[in-house]
């Protein structure tokens, strides 16, 4: 009998041994050797996991001590505050810069100067200014004074490139002769046509290109040869005066190391004066602007985005280039979503003020690039309604979506896909009078979600097991003229396969004979997806008994769960209220981005129809 018990424990642990084995060779297979089924971005930043629970630990460990202090009556400590601002730092630097220029404001004007007293006596690329009162000059012009410092001449900190494809000769010129009016530095100007020769000399270099050169290609071409630890990029400009102070985006840069880009405010040639901050957010394959700002700090103001020409370092634009197949607006909207993935910030100075032609605008075909590009379904400009784009135009393919469910959310236009394609085995069933309800994932996805998990990648439902016959017969041959196929894989297992994707039918023994009267009478339908669908008497309690503790919080895909091989529960192998790592963790919809916990944040796109 012993040795009877040992050979069956050996032949189980053989059995686990073998399928862990198959399981991890099958998951290699994928991340190696397929691609995945939409474009994930260069990947600038490292993984932020690590630091994001270091950074909950760091605040559960004050959490804690609040709570004894409370406890015992004790006074607050101070250095609370300086922890929690850290935390904040690395979370949002702009939180924390933000709040250090409180409290400098609440000290006496006239004793901030920009930069510490220290560096007055070094030697500054640019000179740190200071407030002198809002009495100093009742015209509003000369109320703040550059301190005075030891710093290098101009011409070696910034350079000026004018992208001028589409300009005129007349226009360029203009351009030029107004900036050696009131700024003495070096320009570059990048342009498809012709100048008069006597523009050019020892302070202007032209750089001309074929007609086919993208602007982008051009200014990524010339960025190695810029000596200048800055660069102003001056795309739109039409004017120049003491109002477009580029010494004023140096000093914010010089200042804030963690600034990437430094703008100013505009006027267009109709007098139209914005500040050009946008806030732009990129997730769950949606992309939305704002106008406006949440944070500040030296009087500009942080934004994700900006409208008018702008300062950058250097090496920042050689390190992060713009993308050679883009031009013009839509190319600056692309290059700034990779700034947020360099995690750079960038700053808007409304006291600076550029001349412009008019404020970027893009059309349709314009966003339908950033689309592509960056895998984008929905798109809300910052003016405008939503545009919509469908998984053909964002290059979004919903095949091999196993692959990247270990990572990324579904993107919503295959969960629309899948959701037709479960209707066909809905309408046949309804169709032949066969009885089905939702199952497994599809079932918590439907008391959860309210539709499909965005994690999932096929669908299930309960057939009974008495109807195989029919289905394999009546229902087979109605998918047929919907495109799709139905076969038994395995006795009780059967699948309906269709262009994208795949419904699991498991088949319980008389399912139809163990349902209640009054289910019979009035079957529970639940919306999946905005479509009534059945599912059991109680959904609820059927989903609490399947999944166990804690089901409502979520879990990625039992196929790369930690307990996928060896469950120690029902058989489920999820791990509620964690996720994996982001294998991309810079692209806007990975899985963890988002909460192990509730549904609201996974809801339907906010972009309004066209």
């Amino acid at each position: 009998m012993m040795a009877a018990m040992a050979a069956i424990h050996r032949y189980r642990t053989a059995l686990l041994t073998c399928a862990l084995f198959f399981m991890v060779s099958y998951n290699a297979f994928l991340y190696f050797f397929t691609a995945y089924p939409f474009n994930v971005p260069r990947n600038y930043m490292a993984d932020p996991i690590p630091t994001r629970r270091a950074l909950a630990r760091e605040i559960m460990e004050v959490q804690r001590e609040i709570e004894v202090r409370t406890e015992f009556s004790k006074e607050v400590d101070r250095s609370w505050g300086k922890r929690l601002l850290v935390v904040a730092s690395e979370l949002d630097p702009r939180v924390a810069t933000s709040q250090r220029e409180v409290k400098v404001l609440v000290s006496p004007a006239l004793s901030r100067p920009t930069g510490s007293a220290s560096d007055l006596g070094q030697l500054r690329r640019v000179c740190p200014e200071r407030y002198r009162g809002r009495a100093f000059d009742e015209d509003m012009k000369g109320n703040w004074e550059t301190v005075p410092c030891q710093s290098e001449k101009f011409r070696d900190v910034l350079t000026i490139v004018l992208p001028a494809k589409g300009w005129t000769a007349q226009r360029i010129q203009k351009v030029i002769n107004i900036v050696r009016k009131y700024s003495d530095v070096d320009i570059v100007v990048l342009t498809h046509g012709h100048m008069e020769e006597s523009l050019e000399g020892a302070s202007v270099v032209v750089k001309r290109f074929g007609l086919h050169t993208t602007e982008s290609k051009a200014l990524n071409s010339i960025i190695s040869t810029v000596r200048t630890p800055y660069l102003f990029v001056g795309h739109s400009l039409v004017s120049f005066d003491e109002e477009t102070n580029l010494e004023r985006l140096v000093r914010v840069l010089e200042d804030n190391p963690e600034v990437g880009v430094a703008s100013g405010a505009y006027k267009d040639t109709k007098g139209i004066w914005r500040h050009g901050c946008l806030q732009g957010t990129a997730e769950n394959y949606e992309l939305e602007y704002v106008r406006g700002y949440e944070h500040s700090h030296n009087e500009c103001m942080y934004c994700d985005d900006v409208l008018g020409p702008f300062v950058v370092r250097t090496e920042f634009l050689k390190a992060v280039f713009l993308t050679e197949t883009m031009e013009g607006p839509v190319m600056y909207r692309d290059w700034f979503l990779n700034v947020h993935l360099a995690r750079k910030l960038v700053m808007t100075c409304p006291d600076v003020m550029f001349y412009v032609d008019s404020e970027p605008t893009l059309s349709r075909n314009d966003w339908f690039k950033i689309a592509q590009k960056w895998s984008i379904e929905h798109i809300l400009p910052p003016e405008g309604e939503g545009i919509r784009f469908s998984c053909d135009e964002a290059q979004i393919s919903c095949n091999n979506l196993m692959k990247s469910v270990s990572s990324f959310l579904v993107p919503p236009c295959c969960r629309e896909i899948f959701r037709k394609e479960l209707q066909y085995v809905q309408d046949c069933a309804d169709e032949i009078g066969l009885h089905y309800e939702l199952n497994a994932g599809s079932l918590l996805g439907a008391v959860k979600m309210d539709g499909m998990l965005p994690w999932d990648f096929d669908s299930d439902i309960i057939p009974d097991c008495g109807d195989k016959s029919v289905w394999m017969s009546k229902g087979r041959e109605c998918l047929a003229k919907k495109g799709c196929t139905l076969k038994t894989v395995l006795g009780s297992y059967w699948t309906s396969t269709c262009n994208v994707s795949t419904v699991d039918l498991n088949c319980y023994e008389n399912r139809t004979k163990k349902l209640t009267a009054d289910y019979s009478k009035v079957p529970t339908v639940i919306l999946f997806n905005g479509i009534a669908t059945r599912v059991p008497l109680n959904p609820g309690r059927t989903v609490r008994n399947y999944f166990g503790e804690e089901y409502l919080k979520h879990a990625v895909h039992w196929r790369y769960s930690s307990n996928a091989i060896f469950p120690v529960d029902d058989g489920s192998g999820q791990t509620p209220g964690l996720w994996s790592n982001c294998i991309v963790p810079s692209f806007h919809s990975c899985i963890d981005h988002f909460p192990v916990d509730g549904n609201i944040k996974f809801h339907k796109s906010r972009c309004k129809k066209p």
